[in-house]
């Protein structure tokens, strides 16, 4: 979440530990994104790019929003200069902010454009316009990821859902080289206001990670947190790096290594980004699988439930 120019003297603590950086670019910072590329050349650090609107625009891509999204990109791809490596290109697939934050955000509430999720584009269309932007990035050299959110995963598998379709965010039908899933526990104990545990939100992480490894195979990959809050101002966040430790350590047991952190402005704000930083890169320490409670297996059903609504099968 930090801009480009302010991530260029930050970049050893993560080339001394192998952490790749995904950097969060928007509006005109697009103009920095050379020197950061440069930056993290020098530094051993892989760089990818992580493209974001005005929120008046629905911040991240979307059916509602993948023309505007297209054209940014593309603008930012052709700021690279040929001298560095291509940077991969995240998709932070979600609907727009706007309903987003009336949902769960108590400062945004209200606030701000609502949004479309589902747009004046068709649905074969956006996976069309999805599908030539990560062509651009793979002829590259590069990847193109997709960050998805948790309801996706109970879509049935191989078909495009009801979640999928509801947000207009297409997951399946679209080749992604990567599928990083939104398992963050702080977030699903803390939106819960009580409802989750701890123990509940741990289950929930080690649950996403079995559906991510059936559905995405060794393309699949989990991100974790939250360190810092992000787009909506309030988003709840690990008591300490422990609990990123723990989270780590559950991935580990479930097969997934491919492990992204939101965010490195948390990190370096928080204070202690070492320890922070090697919570997320030391070896894992042995796991304790939590049960999963009544409460997290009567909201486990519904999810499902609600993906089967409308789901279509891809061919």
């Amino acid at each position: 979440m930090l801009p480009p120019r302010s991530l260029v003297g930050a970049l050893k603590p993560l080339g001394d530990r192998g952490i790749d950086l995904i950097a969060a670019v928007r509006g005109d910072e697009a103009s920095d994104v050379p020197e950061l590329l440069r930056a993290c050349d020098g530094e051993g650090v892989r760089c990818g790019l992580w493209p974001m609107l005005d929120d008046a625009e629905g911040r991240w891509p979307s059916r509602a929003n993948v023309a505007r999204f297209s054209e940014y990109a593309s603008r930012l791809l052709d700021r690279v200069p040929s001298s560095v490596a291509p940077p991969d290109l995240a998709f932070d697939l979600e609907p727009p902010i706007g309903l987003v934050s009336r949902v769960f955000s108590a400062r945004r509430a209200g606030s701000g454009p609502l949004g479309d999720a589902w747009g004046p584009v068709a649905w074969g269309d956006a996976v069309s316009r999805f599908e030539a932007l990560a062509g651009r990035v793979r002829a590259a050299g590069a990847e193109a990821f997709a960050a998805v959110v948790p309801m996706c995963l109970y879509d049935p598998e191989r078909e495009t859902g009801g979640w999928q379709r509801a947000m207009g965010t297409p997951v399946d039908d679209v080749g992604w080289d990567r599928a990083t899933v939104m398992l963050y526990t702080s977030i699903f104990e803390g939106w819960s206001r009580g409802a989750l545990s701890r123990d509940d939100a741990r289950y929930l992480l080690v649950d996403g990670c079995r559906r991510a490894r059936a559905r995405f195979g060794p393309r699949g990959g989990v991100s974790l947190g939250a360190v810092g809050t992000g787009a909506l101002g309030d988003e709840p966040t690990y008591r300490g790096p422990d609990e990123l430790a723990d989270d780590v350590a559950l991935c580990a047991a479930e097969g997934i290594d491919d492990i992204t952190l939101f965010d490195y402005a948390g990190v370096l704000r928080r204070g202690s980004a070492e320890a922070w930083l090697d919570a997320l890169t030391g070896s894992p320490r042995p796991a304790r699988v939590p049960l999963a409670s009544r409460r997290v297996r009567a909201l486990l059903a519904a999810a499902s439930m609600t993906g089967r609504i409308g789901a279509r099968r891809r061919g």
